[in-house]
């Protein structure tokens, strides 16, 4: 079903792309006004507050939208027209897809086997020991997130470098004969080791970030406050380094397909180009990522609501289960 729902969704987007990008700005403020309102109807009393800040914040990016971003619209829907045009012409491109979803699965699989693997060789004797080792502790949370972060942000990458190979491809019309193909083969060769080096960056800075989190986890228990809100702020820090070289990866990844250079010179090409005049297309790109979070969650909700069909006596066995106990 979520297949067959993302093909739906690049339909939509090849036959009427300005539908599709208005529909995906549109529809978070429309959901948060929505269930803002319910909340009023239902129990203006108890969650009447909560329901007010909703309807005002999906209008105030309702007004963001018309007022201040309307202008870059028109740019973002040729963007989605096009990459729509590139999909559609090159359906393999499903096909990476899939393959980077069955690689990462496997990935994340091996990391769950080993980690639990781990606890039922040393948990045991931890168990029987007074205490804990807080240093062993961390040293394994951090190990553990880098490996685990790593693999996932490798086979990410691998599809990113990927489609950007293929869009390049198409634009500058050169190797127009099996581009899907030609640009898998370099996103596993060539490019390969500057997939690996910038996926390894996010991986530690993820990973020191895990062992911030249960360090203030534990200052937490033992009512530490001051180590606690310190950190607090550290985690703050570091997930928005996170965020930022995820994002600064995604541009620097750009140029490794399209012009082969190393992950080094690519990313001194994305810093020459991050600049204030260029803004605006930072701006618009993350318009498209909203498009592409819309197609996710239009896939997921076919899915789920797909999974709740095909088992309709799962309600009626829960309902009887219920009986039972009151009886």
């Amino acid at each position: 079903a979520s297949v067959v729902a993302a093909l739906a969704f690049f339909g939509l987007l090849a036959a009427a792309p300005t539908c599709a990008v208005w529909t995906a700005l549109l529809f978070k403020p429309a959901v948060m006004i929505a269930i803002g309102s319910i909340l009023l109807v239902v129990s203006p009393a108890q969650t009447g507050l909560a329901g007010s800040v909703l309807i005002g914040v999906g209008l105030f990016e309702l007004v963001i939208i018309f007022c201040c971003l309307w202008k870059h619209i028109p740019f973002v829907i040729m963007v989605v027209d096009c990459v729509s045009q590139v999909v559609t012409s090159n359906p393999s491109m499903m096909g990476v897809s899939f393959l980077g979803s069955v690689l990462a699965s496997a990935w994340v699989c091996t990391c769950m086997i080993a980690a639990a693997g781990a606890y039922l060789m040393f948990g045991d004797e931890k168990d029987k020991t007074e205490g804990s080792n807080p240093s062993a502790e961390y040293g394994f949370i951090f190990a553990y997130t880098l490996v685990f972060t790593w693999g996932a942000q490798v086979f990410h990458n691998v599809c990113h470098v990927t489609y950007c190979g293929v869009v390049g491809r198409w634009y500058h019309k050169v190797d127009e004969e099996a581009p899907v193909s030609k640009s898998l083969g370099v996103a596993f060769t060539t490019s390969f080791g500057s997939i690996c080096f910038g996926s390894f960056m996010v991986a530690f800075v993820r990973a020191v970030e895990a062992v911030a989190r249960k360090a203030a986890r534990d200052a937490e228990e033992n009512r530490n406050v001051a180590c606690s809100i310190l950190l607090c702020i550290i985690r703050c820090v570091l997930a928005c380094i996170g965020d930022v070289l995820e994002y600064f990866n995604e541009w620097a990844y750009i140029q490794c397909a399209i012009r082969g250079t190393s992950f080094l010179d690519s990313a001194s090409i994305t810093m020459s180009m991050l600049t204030c005049a260029n803004a605006k297309y930072i701006l618009q790109d993350l318009y498209i990522d909203s498009v592409v979070f819309f197609g996710a969650l239009f896939c997921c909700l076919a899915g789920a609501g797909a999974g709740a069909g095909a088992d309709p006596g799962a309600a009626d066995w829960e309902t009887e289960s219920a009986a039972v106990r009151v009886r």
